[in-house]
């Protein structure tokens, strides 16, 4: 007959039905794993509830000719879009959103380079430098 979880037998010794305790070698390996669960689904769900701080780009087609600036994070990029040639002055990882792009002309992207980064346009291909040049 069951009583709380364990049988007894006609001669009233119980018998329990609950797997014995892990012990020893097993329990440190199991005690591994599952902590090493816990801290795998505690970094995914921590990095689905921050805020994103990736930059997004500026609105452009898949083939284009313009050039951009966002002024919170000194980030130039321009040229022809998909085909090139293409110029990006920046910090690696841009904290750009979309709205903060504004679209300006060969010339101030060109000027804004040489004042924030010290860029020589001297010897760049004819694309950068002729104002003939557009595609």
């Amino acid at each position: 007959m069951a009583v709380g979880g364990s049988l007894l037998h006609a001669d009233s010794h119980e018998i329990s039905l609950a797997a014995p305790p892990f012990t020893g070698a097993l329990a440190q390996e199991m005690n591994i794993k599952s902590n090493r669960i816990m801290v795998i689904l505690l970094t995914l769900l921590c990095s689905l509830m921050a805020p994103s701080s990736r930059g997004e780009e500026p609105d452009h087609k898949m083939i284009d000719y313009r050039f951009f600036k966002c002024e919170k994070s000194r980030d130039l990029r321009g040229g022809i879009y998909g085909k090139g040639p293409f110029k990006r002055f920046g910090p690696d990882k841009s904290t750009c959103k979309k709205k903060e792009w504004v679209e300006i002309n060969r010339e101030e992207f060109k000027s804004l380079s040489t004042k924030w980064y010290g860029y020589d346009w001297s010897q760049e291909i004819p694309f950068w430098n002729d104002t003939k040049v557009k595609p």
